[in-house]
């Protein structure tokens, strides 16, 4: 049963026109209809903003959401929410877009399990007696990365009369890192070899490192354990990007009277999956 309800009324946005609706609070809900129903309006639009507003979230759009055609002319939300604020503290809109630009962005880097994966190789007595810091297991320092293709793994290649393409970096091979970075081990791996293991693979390599273990049980539980952890944003699909959104704010300790909106989250999902 819902523990309260969040009441929107007089909500009027591109085709709605003066609607209230009301959401149970404490539970899964949904918002269906055909297309053109206006449930992005209501959901996407109005309810973030309004809500939004009250606990003093400045609203975020992207590149693409500036220039599409349906954001213009810009028209804010009309209406009021008229019960259930009390009840919310943080508001957290979990979308499909994407993590990152670049390949630099990538599933450990955007979840934070890389930081923890970093401090063990810096702890290691290899890295010690070398004098290196987690920062040097980064490869977006440049004391770390290959110099080469300074840290992304790959080059770009010219090609006459036809678009470039990227190959393996020559010189690390796509390992990221320079060899003086790579000839420190934990548990038997590199730092790129962790990179190549997937979320069930990381799983039982940190088994006994509860910080990373916990990240790795999320991504896990919503179904992302073949993604490898160095798999680039630019490579993930819209839904896949969504859930690591999700299994990043559901890892945090504290996360109560958080108000989950969620878009078109079963995009791309085999049934036996949602």
């Amino acid at each position: 049963p819902a523990r309260d309800w969040l009441k929107l009324e007089g909500i009027t946005r591109n085709n709605l026109n003066n609607l209230s609706a009301a959401f149970p609070l404490g539970c899964f809900t949904a918002v269906t209809g055909i297309s053109g129903s206006g449930k992005s309006s209501l959901v996407s639009q109005a309810l973030l903003e309004l809500v939004g507003a009250h606990l003093g979230h400045a609203e975020q759009r992207s590149e693409a959401e500036e220039q599409s055609l349906e954001d213009a002319p810009e028209l804010a939300s009309s209406g009021h929410v008229s019960a259930g604020l009390g009840s919310i503290k943080r508001l957290v809109q979990v979308d499909q877009k994407p993590i990152g630009r670049t390949p630099r962005s990538n599933l450990a880097t955007y979840t934070g399990l890389f930081d923890h994966v970093r401090k063990l190789f810096a702890a290691t007595d290899q890295a010690k007696g070398k004098g290196f810091d987690a920062g040097r297991f980064s490869f977006n320092v440049v004391k770390g990365r290959c110099a080469n293709c300074e840290g992304e793994g790959f080059v770009s290649v010219e090609l006459l009369f036809m678009p470039s393409v990227y190959a393996p970096c020559p010189t690390c091979h796509g390992a990221r890192y320079n060899p003086e970075t790579l000839a420190v081990s934990w548990q038997g791996m590199n730092i790129a070899q962790v990179l190549q293991l997937t979320v069930d693979q990381a799983l039982q390599v940190f088994a006994e490192q509860p910080p990373a273990r916990r990240c790795l049980q999320v991504l896990q539980d919503i179904g992302l354990g073949y993604l490898r952890l160095g798999q680039p944003a630019t490579e993930l699909s819209g839904g896949e990007a969504q859930r690591i959104k999700l299994a990043t704010e559901l890892q945090r300790t504290a996360r109560g009277a958080t108000l989950y909106v969620l878009d078109e989250p079963t995009n791309g999902l085999h049934p036996q999956d949602i």
